[in-house]
């Protein structure tokens, strides 16, 4: 089976690190920079697990993950 992570950060050096520390993983990894971006992959795409930052612009991690959970 494949499964699918999403990771949610607006910077980009922190995406880049989770991405690189989890490259080995028997999964995909998909990356958004904002929880508008990450809204869009998910229409785009089920993913199994989403992993946010809290403190982002706009709109914060736990609204994101009430969002994708509605």
């Amino acid at each position: 089976m494949h499964h699918t992570v999403l990771l949610v950060d607006d910077e980009p050096y922190v995406l880049s690190s989770l991405r690189r520390a989890l490259y080995t993983e028997p999964f995909e990894i998909l990356c958004a920079n904002s929880a508008k971006e990450a809204l869009i992959l998910l229409q785009a795409k089920p993913v199994d697990v989403v992993i946010s930052d809290q403190d982002m612009p706009g709109t914060p991690g736990t609204a994101l993950l009430a969002e994708i959970r509605r």
